[in-house]
């Protein structure tokens, strides 16, 4: 007689949580339906723009990504993302690598890359255990077709990126020497740096390394680098420009450090680590229009920046 009652409560639980499961997600669908989206495009007619989004370390918020795929969908069905820049600790290893990236890329971002959307990934410190630096390599989803570092323009040379492997770069000539030689070389009106590790930050748990710092700022500086872009950090920030440059961490994806930012840091421009935050650039040829939104839809930062040009280090 027990075990039965025990049986008939368990199946009651479990109606219950699928039940309410559910309602749960009609109401989430609901609300998402109904929230306001736009990005009013800052480029005058007629000229040309590009959009991209930004995220990083969403390997540990697998329970998020529902909301942040469906905020990126929304963006993209707005304004056409020319691509997504993942900013590396990309997936979590459960089971197999190819079962890793099923579950946490193709599954929840299966209506973006339904549409057509284009994701640039990097390697984040995380990404490197057990075989996921290979397969994440070789997914063509992330575009990186074998290279940890690579850069790829978007618009008629509006803007380039350039797409580095943070993990051991001050120990990796060969990509510090490409580096120089590609950013040299590049005709784009914007050059911008997607990296894990931040070069500064206003985040408490992971302070800038400053080997990195001053092995990579004089090439940036030199070459007219004018935004960085990284995560590591589980928050959201976007620094005051730091000798012409502004650096953004995007590293909210997933797993949030809340209570992590130095509020009165000085460098801070703008932050939230309260959230999970997406960050959305439009590109122009005079200015940059950043806007980070939380994955209800929320803005809670919003800048205006303008292209540098290079600058000597050698006075």
């Amino acid at each position: 007689m027990k075990k039965r009652f025990l049986r008939c409560l368990v199946f009651f639980m479990i109606v219950v949580g699928f039940v309410f499961g559910v309602i749960e997600s009609d109401r989430f669908s609901a609300e998402s339906s109904v929230a306001e989206f736009e990005i009013e495009e800052l480029a005058p007619a007629g000229e040309s723009v590009i959009h991209l989004a930004a995220l990083g370390d969403v390997r540990s918020g697998v329970g998020r990504q529902a909301k942040i795929a469906h905020l990126l969908d929304r963006v993209h069905q707005a304004v056409s993302l020319e691509g997504i820049i993942l900013l590396g600790d990309n997936t979590p290893l459960w089971g197999s690598p190819s079962r890793s990236l099923r579950k946490t890329f193709t599954i929840p971002y299966a209506s973006l890359i339904g549409r057509g959307a284009q994701f640039f990934a990097i390697l984040g410190n995380h990404d490197l255990r057990r075989g996921m630096k290979e397969h994440q390599l070789y997914f063509p989803q992330y575009n990186m077709n074998g290279r940890p570092y690579y850069s790829k323009v978007f618009g008629e040379n509006l803007v380039e990126v350039f797409f580095l492997n943070s993990n051991g770069i001050e120990n990796d000539a060969p990509q510090i020497q490409w580096l120089e030689q590609a950013l040299g070389q590049s005709n784009a009106r914007w050059k911008v740096v997607a990296m894990h590790h931040p070069l500064y930050t206003a985040a408490k748990h992971h302070p800038a390394d400053p080997v990195l710092t001053a092995l990579l700022e004089p090439i940036l500086l030199e070459q007219g680098v004018t935004m960085v872009i990284s995560g590591h950090n589980h928050i959201y920030e976007r620094l005051h420009p730091v000798k012409g440059i502004t650096y953004l961490t995007a590293g909210s994806g997933g797993k949030l450090n809340k209570g992590d930012l130095k509020k009165n840091d000085p460098m801070l421009a703008g932050g939230n680590d309260q959230d999970n935050v997406v960050l959305v650039l439009e590109f122009s040829a005079n200015s940059c229009r950043s806007l980070a939104y939380t994955a209800d839809g929320k803005p809670v930062d919003e800048a205006r920046i303008v292209p540098m040009l290079a600058v000597s280090t050698t006075q």
